[in-house]
């Protein structure tokens, strides 16, 4: 559960969410400082082209679902608050459990959620394939990882270079 703060004029642009935990993750929203409700355009759907605006005025409880398209504008000029809660299916596993300390700092990028108390303990990459799309980055990252000395990451495309640093 956490209180995200949209800040005036922002927006979160159109994208879904990935991951194995999100065929099993349920997201609530729950509006909780909304001076201008009309003035937040808060869009879910199954596809770009197919997404319906939701309401966001203040109590007003709503699940999203995550797989889908969605993404929010904050076209007033105050700080628009949510209360976010996400919870999973039972038979979901969680592989692995980090226990927080109290007011602990989080950071996070697109992909992921960090301890504040972890930043710049992650290796620098010690070397890295650039490539275009469709330009045989995957068959050469398929290739290097055939050989015993070689590690693959835990992601094949870490973004290292635009979400964490």
């Amino acid at each position: 559960c956490l209180l995200a703060a949209l800040p005036p004029g922002v927006t979160i642009p159109v994208h879904h969410d990935t991951g194995e935990w999100v065929r099993h993750t349920h997201r609530v929203h729950i509006p909780v400082i909304v001076s201008h409700p009309e003035q937040i355009l808060f869009r879910c759907g199954p596809t770009e082209d197919n997404m319906d605006r939701l309401s966001c005025h203040p109590g007003h409880v709503f699940e999203i679902n995550n797989q889908g398209k969605h993404a929010v504008s904050n076209c007033s000029e105050e700080h628009r608050i949510h209360m976010i809660l996400d919870y999973v299916d039972p038979e979901f596993v969680i592989k692995r459990r980090i226990q927080l300390q109290p007011g602990e700092r989080l950071l996070q990028t697109r992909r992921s959620i960090d301890r504040a108390a972890d930043f710049g303990k992650t290796p620098t990459p010690s070397f890295m394939i650039l490539g275009a799309q469709k330009a045989g980055t995957t068959s050469l990252y398929d290739y290097l990882t055939q050989h015993p000395l070689v590690a693959k990451g835990r992601r094949r495309e870490t973004h290292c270079l635009d979400w964490r640093w």
